[in-house]
């Protein structure tokens, strides 16, 4: 599942049990140290956890939020990839190393 501007992956299917615990917290600053943060700058940051419940649905146990019963329902018939990484804190230079491997513009 992925949709530009879609519901987050935090709040669909890839649980996060830290940020749940941080929630309302100051974020870390290794979260951010050394990230450019251009709009917040400064600014006091603390975590938002996930509005809605996840639980484990299917043989294969898949961590599914529970707004996406349906999705829930179908658990042991869908791959869920959950090992994509970035070191791009913002949204867009992490959409350009999603679709080239890289957050050098114009690949």
């Amino acid at each position: 599942l992925y949709m530009s501007g879609g519901p987050s992956h935090l709040e669909t299917l890839d649980h996060k049990p830290k940020l749940a615990e941080l929630d309302g917290k100051p974020m870390p600053d290794s979260f951010t140290k050394g990230q450019p943060i251009a709009q917040l700058q400064g600014q006091k940051l603390n975590c938002l956890g996930p509005r809605f419940r996840f639980a484990k649905h299917g043989k294969s146990g898949q961590e599914i939020s529970d707004i996406m019963p349906y999705t829930a329902k179908l658990a042991d018939d869908i791959a869920i990839i959950r090992s994509m990484h970035t070191d791009q804190i913002n949204h867009d230079p992490a959409h350009t190393v999603m679709n080239t491997g890289t957050s050098i513009s114009g690949r």
